[in-house]
């Protein structure tokens, strides 16, 4: 019996059409993950991008650093968004990992007090008290999908704080990836080598990876880096980070001659 075989664009369409229905198929499943992981990423690395550019040449300054970000990134129409509260306490909502613009869920008086870039995105920096302190610090709220719903916190809605220790993830973005599995991963860093012997001096070398895809609060408290201001010191005078004896050793190094501790660094991982 004669059989008639699929010809080489018979099985090229073929396998075209699977493949769509693959990626509809996966989207399906877990669109928001697909999405909103690449839009955290870009967020992240575009503040701090401009984060490096600012101290590449002077000390941390909030207005440089502003205008600086939006020179990076470019704007559509009016680049406003700056808003300034430097006379207003505004304090972070431990339940709902945010900090609170006047008493208000920081999303809900967004309406034109942003910028929307040029790939969507809209953003806020606030700056303002974090307590009766002289302690100002600010805050980028991003809707990293632009007019596109759901418009919630934690979900398509994220903060970043930046201050003199670099950009600092708030919100769900930090918590253990346990419960948010979806959300940005960090891997940690040390170039620890040894401590010299018979004196307390760190001998480093080639960095080298002591923690691996974690979320940026377990990439904080084991690497002995910065969290944001709520969390960097609670009023116990604790870091707020789940074991007391988390800091991991390549992290926590001290250096008696220069009385300074070689801490890791942490990089984000790309989608």
């Amino acid at each position: 019996m004669f059989k008639k075989a699929f010809t080489l664009a018979e099985l090229s369409l073929i396998f075209f059409i699977m493949a769509i229905l693959a990626i509809l198929f996966y989207r399906t499943l877990k669109p928001d993950n697909v999405v909103y992981n690449h839009l955290y990423y870009s967020a992240y690395t575009q503040l701090s991008d401009a984060f490096l550019e600012v101290i590449s040449e002077a000390p941390f300054n909030k207005e440089i650093f502003t205008g600086k970000f939006f020179e990076k990134v470019n704007t559509v129409g009016n680049s406003g968004g700056i808003i300034d509260h430097e006379d207003t306490i505004i304090p972070y909502n431990e339940l709902e990992g945010q900090y609170n613009e006047n008493g208000n869920n920081a999303w809900e008086n967004f309406g034109g007090n942003s910028a929307t870039l040029t790939n969507n995105m809209k953003i806020r920096f606030d700056l303002f008290h974090y307590d009766t302190t002289e302690n100002k610090i600010l805050v980028a709220t991003v809707d990293i999908n632009g007019d596109n719903k759901p418009n919630q916190m934690n979900k398509d809605v994220i903060q970043f704080e930046i201050n003199k220790n670099g950009v600092l993830p708030i919100g769900d973005i930090e918590t253990d990836p346990a419960i948010n599995s979806g959300m940005l991963k960090f891997n940690v860093f040390s170039n620890f080598k040894e401590i010299m012997p018979g004196t307390t001096r760190i001998v480093t070398g080639e960095e080298y990876m002591v923690l691996n895809n974690v979320s940026y609060e377990n990439a904080a408290c084991e690497g002995n880096l910065p969290r944001h201001t709520y969390y960097e010191t609670k009023s116990d005078g604790t870091r707020g980070c789940p074991r007391d004896d988390v800091i991991l050793a390549e992290c926590n190094q001290k250096d008696e001659v220069t009385n300074s501790t070689l801490k890791c660094r942490a990089e984000a991982i790309k989608p």
